[in-house]
């Protein structure tokens, strides 16, 4: 009975040995298996973009449309761990591209009111992802040094250098190219923000010259003029202007110029095209004939200058063209023993040509 009774107890640990064996077998692969899945799952989710829309004038449906077209766009690109923000308010609208949580890359646009909120964070997006490219285009060897997987990297690091130290002298320069060219892009950003940002600035300067018909003894009156003007609102500007005008020709001798001032307001009908209303207050003064005595004070006269203005769309001047009709009372006259030698009529019609510069 006692050999009997051994060898089952034997036979019985043996078994026993063979069964947990068997079942460390089985897990110790998914034991492995299960840390490097949530390694995976968490390097996946660190690579995947990211697209935020903050615009509180459109509706949920429209934030989410266009969050799944630029979503669909950076995939489509293959572009990974980077952070889109679209961000919209009522006189402009911005985009800021992030990689690793730092702005790279920031534009906004200046917008009128009918403009599409839509349209306009689309266009940003695009111009965006487009500035990504061009940062990347010039260091091939560093874009794709950096597309490489840590293990490929490890691997094929030895290889990279040693050709690199027989063909470049200086390969410590060559390994940190990317890095300088990743740095100078928040400082540019930062002070030049496309040339919407000249239009952010709500002064400025027009410089030109003004043409006023007469059509009586003499033909008009033609000078210089300069004024500044003041963005209260997207379309709404205060102006400030002066004027000099010398008749052109005479009669008998007789000659004028005027010394205008003028306060008033515009509003941009088109981004190209404006209204202008304006009060003036003028001097005139005529010249008289060497052998002719008389007063030669300055004669005073009030009224307005209605005009609309035609602007070109080049940087850094905007040419600009004024058409326009001016009334002033009362009417100014040069008279010789009772006798009307020059009239400067009440009514004038006004052309001006001239730029604009942003302050």
């Amino acid at each position: 009975m006692l050999p009997v009774t051994r060898q089952a107890a034997a036979g019985g640990n043996a078994l026993g040995r063979s069964r947990a064996i068997l079942v460390l077998r089985l897990l110790f692969p998914c034991c492995l298996a299960s840390p490097l899945g949530f390694a995976q799952a968490g390097g996946t989710a660190r690579t995947t973009p990211e697209v935020r829309v903050d615009c509180p004038e459109l509706a949920p449906e429209q934030v989410a449309a266009i969050e799944a077209r630029q979503m669909g766009e950076l995939l489509s690109q293959q572009v990974r761990g980077v952070t889109l923000l679209l961000v919209c308010s009522q006189d402009r609208v911005s985009g800021i591209w992030q990689e690793g949580g730092v702005t790279v890359e920031s534009r906004f646009l200046s917008r009128n009111t009918n403009d599409s909120a839509v349209e306009l964070l689309h266009w940003l997006a695009s111009v965006l992802l487009e500035l990504r490219k061009q940062r990347q285009e010039p260091l091939p060897t560093g874009a794709s040094t950096a597309a490489m997987t840590g293990a490929e990297a490890l691997t094929q690091a030895p290889p990279a250098t040693e050709p690199r130290a027989e063909a470049i002298p200086t390969p410590p320069p060559a390994a940190v190219a990317p890095e300088p060219a990743a740095e100078p892009a928040p400082s540019t950003t930062a002070s030049s923000v496309d040339p919407s940002a000249h239009e952010s600035s709500p002064w400025t300067l027009a410089l030109g010259a003004t043409y006023a018909h007469f059509g009586t003894e003499i033909a008009g009156a033609l000078g210089p003029q300069a004024a500044v003007s003041y963005r209260i609102q997207p379309r709404l500007e205060l102006k400030a202007a002066t004027d000099v005008r010398i008749g052109l020709g005479s009669s008998e001798g007789f000659g004028m110029f005027d010394v205008g001032f003028a306060i008033g307001v515009s509003y941009d009908v088109l981004p190209f095209l404006s209204l202008a209303l304006a009060p003036r207050l003028v001097l005139t003064t005529f010249t008289l004939p060497a052998d002719t005595t008389g007063s030669n004070a300055p004669v005073v006269a009030g009224g307005a200058a209605l005009f609309a203005r035609a602007r070109l769309p080049l940087r850094p001047l905007r040419p600009f063209l004024d058409l326009g009709v001016e009334v002033l009372t009362p009417a100014r006259e040069a008279t010789l023993e009772s006798e009307t030698v020059l009239t400067v009529p009440q009514w004038q019609a006004l052309v001006a040509v001239g730029v604009e510069l942003p302050l």
